[in-house]
């Protein structure tokens, strides 16, 4: 072999090793798998624990302004003296499958009674409900569910009906009802009326005095 022929060969071999490849093992395949499906996992977690708690953000805001514009219609609305607008309202609705939806009302009463002096509802009749367009309805996500209470004890309030909060004409004064049936309406007595959303500590508070105001983490 003369020195031309062994030096192309060397070359030729050098060129061979540089181009080879090294392949990962089984195991260190698998460990890399492994290490990403735990990493992908984590975030998965974190993206859904923050939607879910987004989700019942947006709805403590929204069912707060929602009754403070109840409350605020109240006080701007009065009718004629035959028919003086007691009210307006917030109900609260479960649905069958478990959904709450919110619907916004006038509590009217007819014939002749002393100005300015409210009166609890004696039957449904006298709640009238508004359309049921963007304004006066409201629908609670699915991922989070509503909870009463009347004090800080966490005591539910004990209702099986549907429940009614009711702001009245001119002073904003909130009064609760438990609606059981057409003739069946319960007074609710409280302190102040906290409305949580299971799950999380987002919470709506209303005073005996009117006040209206949420608290959100």
């Amino acid at each position: 072999m003369n020195l031309v022929s062994w030096f192309r060969r060397l070359v030729t071999e050098n060129k061979k090793n540089n181009l080879r490849i090294k392949a990962f093992t089984l195991v260190e395949i698998l460990v890399v798998l492994a290490i990403t499906s735990v990493v992908l996992l984590f975030n998965y977690s974190i993206a859904m624990s923050l939607s879910k708690g987004f989700i019942s953000s947006s709805a403590s805001k929204a069912l707060l302004e929602f009754i403070r514009t109840t409350k605020q219609l109240a006080i701007l609305n009065t009718e004629n003296y035959n028919e003086f607008l007691m009210g307006m309202g917030v109900k609260f609705v479960k649905e069958s499958n478990g959904t709450d939806i919110v619907r916004r009302l006038k509590y009217r009463t007819s014939g002749v009674y002393t100005f300015l002096s409210y009166q609890d509802p004696t039957n449904s009749s006298s709640f009238i409900e508004l359309p049921q367009d963007s304004y006066n309805f409201l629908r609670i996500p699915n991922q989070v569910t509503l909870s009463f209470y009347t004090d800080n004890t966490h005591t539910p309030v004990n209702c099986n009906g549907d429940l009614l909060l009711i702001f009245e004409s001119l002073f904003g004064k909130p009064h609760l009802y438990c609606v059981v049936s057409e003739n069946t309406i319960n007074v609710i007595n409280f302190n102040k009326i906290i409305i949580h959303f299971t799950n999380y500590q987002n919470k709506i508070i209303i005073n005996q005095n009117g006040e209206v105001y949420g608290t959100f983490k």
